[in-house]
């Protein structure tokens, strides 16, 4: 038989005619298919045209047909791993032999691909790569959070942690997080912290925590988070807090130190992006603590330096700053910083006082401001200023020869506390052997104001009376001083004397001790009423003294005097 050659070639006998399948084999089963063996595209699909919330009666348009053939072809697709059951018209929509142009029956047919469907097919794909590029197609229409988060969990094994990272990033900034369980948001978290490096995480919690859905749903799964989970983000929530000031203030010191270390340990330009007034909380808070880390150190000293030098915020932090530095015996470091200060508000005093206690002679960590700056300080009372605490204190030295009564007298003034007894601060030994005692300042050496209280008959009566009474006073806690020299006391605003220098004190059983202090009594009372004083009320006054048995009834002469 002679071929038509206008009816083309005739069909070959040998050629087997197979059931035409829906869709290339592939993805579904783990076969070949259209791009495998090549990692998913990362990034986050584009949001579908085709608008799910519109009533189902209103007309398509054309950009929305078009998304639906390409929503469509992704069934046909997928149709064995997904096992959808369609009806007559949804299969010709899926197999493209029908043009889209009902906007229900479209609805009802991308409803089929809910998340128990989705749940299912994942389970028939086993690929990695495989797994993410269909959960690609399907979050293209159906965006809920669960499935989103499927989606993400799957690029995170399938592609490279960049580009994950980046899309978790884009898609973190999408979600309503109004809709987000406490599971989900640990899961999102989970992610954070396997695909965001540590440096790079504060400034998207941070970014994540601006939103008030956001800091609900993390607030309601704080509870529940495993621990290594909680330990990162409950920290940068209570840091968040402190810095904007939100009204969930976190009052648990811990995780606020911790996220105040997390968010210091961050690139400087996420520090420099901070406002004003969240740097400045935030270097308040850390400029309270004695031991910065070194990045945190190093944080606190750019942040400062940022801030304008002629302000108020300024002169508050460089002081604290100053604090800091001298807490931790860096004093070359605070004494450039306070020259810095001095310079810019040269109306401020606190840093003035500062540099000359840096500059004057020392004891330990203490400056002695009322001594000469190149001799060496007498033994007895002298006005000082403890670097370490920035604060007055009244110290007392002693000579090389006094260590024991000074270790003996610190021994017993640290355990007392008593009114009249100034309390104990600290004590140690001098560069050149000297050991010294600091107490709280309060008031002045006692042998300078007396000769201001001999002008004034009762308020020496009373200086003498409250010193009687503190005799007494150690007495009864068997404490006995070796003698009652007026430069052992300081005398407060209202004439009273203050107990300063307990060196050479001792224990001793209390009738002891009163005994020895009823001499040391009438001793004080002719320090206090010497010769030549303006009112001479020594003699009457050492007559009735003379007849006292007890301190008691010493103090009771000094009130019927005064």
């Amino acid at each position: 038989m002679t071929p038509d050659p206008t009816r083309g070639p005739a069909p070959n006998p040998r050629r087997r005619r197979g059931r035409r399948r829906h869709g290339p084999k592939g993805d579904a089963q783990g076969g070949p298919g259209p791009g495998k063996g090549l990692p998913p595209r990362a990034g986050l699909p584009q949001r579908s045209a085709f608008d799910p919330n519109k009533p189902a009666d209103l007309a398509l348009g054309n950009a929305e047909k078009n998304e639906l053939k390409q929503h469509f072809a992704f069934i046909a697709r997928y149709r064995e791993a997904l096992r959808l059951k369609l009806n007559a018209q949804e299969d010709l929509l899926v197999n493209g032999a029908k043009e889209p142009d009902d906007r229900g029956v479209a609805l009802h047919l991308l409803g089929k691909v809910d998340r128990t469907t989705i749940t299912a097919a994942l389970g028939r794909i086993h690929e990695p790569d495989a797994k993410t590029r269909f959960l690609s197609g399907v979050v293209r229409f159906a965006r809920d959070v669960p499935i989103l988060v499927l989606y993400l969990e799957s690029l995170s094994t399938s592609a490279g942690r960049a580009e994950a990272a980046a899309t978790l990033v884009m898609a973190l900034g999408s979600i309503n997080y109004a809709e987000v369980s406490a599971a989900q948001m640990r899961r999102l978290l989970d992610l954070v912290t396997t695909l965001v490096a540590a440096a790079d995480r504060p400034a998207l919690v941070l970014s994540l925590l601006a939103s008030p859905t956001f800091r609900a749903a993390f607030d309601t799964a704080a509870e529940v988070l495993p621990a290594e989970l909680a330990q990162i983000f409950v920290p940068m929530r209570a840091a968040y807090a402190l810095m904007f000031g939100t009204d969930d203030e976190s009052t648990d010191a811990a995780p606020l130190r911790q996220g105040v270390d997390l968010i210091l340990g961050s690139p400087v330009a996420l520090l420099k992006g901070l406002s004003e007034s969240a740097r400045g909380r935030l270097l308040a808070h850390a400029l309270d603590r004695r031991d910065p880390t070194p990045s945190a150190d190093q944080a606190i000293a750019g942040l400062l330096a940022g801030l304008p030098r002629q302000g108020r915020l300024y002169s508050q932090l460089a002081t604290k700053r100053a604090r800091q530095l001298l807490a931790a015996a860096r004093d070359d470091d605070a004494r450039r910083l306070l020259e810095e200060l001095q310079a810019a508000q040269g109306d401020y005093k606190i840093p003035g006082r500062w540099l000359a206690a840096l500059a004057a002679p020392r004891v330990g960590r203490i400056a002695l401001l009322s001594a000469a700056p190149d001799a060496t300080p007498p033994p007895g009372l002298h006005r000082g200023f403890w670097l370490e605490h920035q604060r007055s204190v009244c110290v007392v030295l002693g000579a090389e020869s006094d260590q024991t009564a000074f270790e003996g007298g610190a021994a017993v003034h640290r355990d007392l506390a008593l009114p009249g007894v100034l309390p104990y601060l600290t004590h140690g030994k001098g560069d050149r052997g000297v050991p010294y005692v600091a107490v709280l300042l309060c008031g002045e050496p006692a042998t300078r104001g007396v000769r201001e209280l001999r002008r004034e008959q009762t308020r020496l009566y009373e200086c003498l009376r409250s010193g009687i009474e503190l005799l007494n006073a150690l007495a009864s806690c068997g404490v006995v001083l070796p003698d009652a020299r007026l430069d052992r006391f300081l005398l407060d605003s209202v004439g009273r004397l203050l107990l300063a220098d307990l060196t050479g004190a001792r224990r001793e059983p209390v009738d002891t001790a009163l005994a020895e202090h009823l001499s040391l009594g009438k001793a004080l009372c002719t320090a206090l009423f010497e010769a030549g004083s303006a009112h001479d009320v020594s003699a009457p006054l050492r007559e009735a003294l003379a007849a006292a048995s007890s301190l008691t009834a010493m103090a009771r002469v000094c009130v019927a005097q005064g």
